[in-house]
């Protein structure tokens, strides 16, 4: 899949074998969630983080799409190195680390 910015395209590959974060991350695409999104977290050499906004449109986006966390689908398999592509976890009391 191709995330097409102003400063480039970015390559992410979407892995069969976590197909709940798969289909989430297809499913906001289609509804254009990101279209009004931006990368709001730049640290170097640890985590670009993206997918969110202080704006109206995008808080009504997110309320489109339903408040919903997804169950935990990382393996050992997949490491968070650099280049890796993954979804934020949700913070508060979560002991399942489930996702947005």
């Amino acid at each position: 899949m191709r995330i097409k910015t102003r400063f480039g395209n970015i390559e992410v590959e979407l892995f069969e074998d976590t197909p709940l974060h798969r289909a989430n991350f297809i499913f906001l695409v289609k509804n254009k969630y990101y279209n009004t999104t931006q990368f709001h977290r730049v640290s170097p050499d640890f985590v670009v983080q993206g997918g969110n906004n202080d704006t109206q449109t995008t808080a009504r986006n997110r309320m489109g799409a339903g408040k919903y966390l997804l169950p935990n689908e990382s393996s050992s398999k997949y490491k968070h190195i650099r280049g890796a592509f993954s979804a934020a976890k949700y913070s508060e009391q979560n002991v399942s680390k489930a996702s947005h």
